[in-house]
């Protein structure tokens, strides 16, 4: 609900107001994020019932009131561990594709280490899954973050995801040759990014890949002509240091004093 204070001449019209609830997770909620635009305002939780859930508004122009899309996706379902592991399953991150030209797609990570990424199918009018990719289970099990680079007019996708393994990866996606326009996986780089990477993110053109953790560093990483990718630059604190052309070429990193 909303709420005012009448006692007081502060302009309501520049607080944040509650105007709905979701509640339709049985368990907390570990992540959500909001519909690239062309998509309408459609909202994607995560949560640790091992579902996600897709809401739309109803009318933009008043947010008290939300529906479900479709039914919700089952990441359980989709796990590849045995029936006794998959209760504990999670979703712990999600992330959008923001393809103009793609149907509705989304990439997620679960506490069991699976990265898959699902799509908006409208034959039958529901979400099902599409892609496994690398995922995240040795030894430590447990997807921490995913990225999905913007996309930029390119002929493939580049997905990003760390997870509690200490791997950092860049997932290479392109259209499959059945004339379907579904995905594929062309190729799945793991990143030597030395310690534990909390979380990854691209810049506006999905050219750099940043990327953080334990030890309070901030890696840039960047792609040469040949696809593969290197750290050029890492940051701690108030003291960047640049990697040299000969460093970021072989993949090799140097960490700020």
């Amino acid at each position: 609900g909303t709420a005012t204070n009448n006692n007081t001449n502060t302009n309501t019209a520049s607080r944040w107001m509650e105007r709905a609830r979701l509640t339709d997770s049985r368990k907390s909620l570990s992540c959500a994020k909001f519909a690239p635009r062309h998509l309408r305002l459609q909202l994607a939780t995560g949560s640790a019932d091992g579902f996600v859930r897709i809401y739309e508004a109803v009318d933009v122009m008043n947010l008290n009131f939300w529906s479900l899309k479709s039914h919700p996706i089952n990441v359980d379902s989709n796990s590849n561990n045995s029936s006794e592991n998959a209760s504990d399953l999670g979703v712990t991150c999600l992330d959008w594709c923001g393809g103009r030209f793609e149907p509705p797609t989304l990439v997620v990570g679960d506490s069991s280490g699976n990265v898959n990424v699902y799509r908006y199918f409208d034959k039958s009018e529901d979400w099902g899954l599409l892609l496994k990719l690398d995922g995240h289970m040795d030894p430590r099990r447990g997807v921490l973050d995913v990225a999905w680079s913007p996309d930029v007019g390119r002929s493939f996708h580049l997905v990003a995801s760390c997870g509690r393994d200490g791997v950092l990866r860049v997932h290479r996606l392109k259209k499959s040759a059945d004339g379907r326009g579904s995905l594929e996986l062309e190729s799945s780089q793991e990143l030597d990014s030395g310690a534990d990477t909390w979380r990854c993110a691209w810049n506006v053109t999905g050219t750099v890949l940043a990327s953080s953790g334990d030890g309070g560093v901030v890696k840039l990483w960047k792609s040469n002509f040949k696809g593969i990718w290197s750290c050029v630059s890492d940051i701690s604190g108030n003291n960047p240091n640049v990697v040299g052309p000969s460093s970021a070429s072989s993949g090799g990193m140097q960490m700020a004093p």
